[in-house]
C-alpha cells in the first residue's frame, strides 16, 4: 500500500485517540524509500564483508553435534549461529545506507 493509499484510508475512517490530521501528517513524514537493483547489490557486498570480518563471532562451536555415519564418517548435524549478531551487523549495513532501523 502506498502513502496516498493510506492517507486516503484514513480520511475515510472514523477518529480516534489522535484525529485524522494528526494521523496524515505523521504519514507525511515518512520518507519513501527506494532500493533498486545496483543499491541491493552494494548493500549485499558491505553485509558480506562484515559478516567476514566477524566471522568466527557467529557461530556457536560449542553447540555443535556431530554424528558417527557409515563407514565411521564423521557428520556435523547441527551448529547454533548468534542471530544478535548477524542482525546488528545488518542493522549497521542500513545505518550505512542512511537508512535508521
Amino acid at each position: 500500500m502506498t502513502k496516498q493509499e493510506t492517507i486516503a484510508k484514513v480520511n475515510e475512517c472514523i477518529s480516534s485517540v489522535f484525529t485524522k490530521d494528526d494521523v496524515i501528517k505523521l504519514l507525511e513524514q515518512v520518507e519513501d524509500i527506494t532500493i533498486d537493483k545496483q543499491m541491493f547489490k552494494a548493500m549485499l557486498r558491505t553485509f558480506e564483508n562484515r559478516l567476514d570480518q566477524v566471522g568466527d563471532q557467529v557461530v556457536d562451536y560449542s553447540s555443535a553435534e556431530f554424528n558417527i555415519a557409515f563407514d565411521n564418517v564423521l557428520q556435523l548435524e547441527c551448529v547454533g549461529i548468534d542471530k544478535d549478531i548477524i542482525a546488528n551487523e545488518l542493522e549497521q549495513v542500513f545505518k550505512e545506507y542512511g537508512m535508521e532501523c
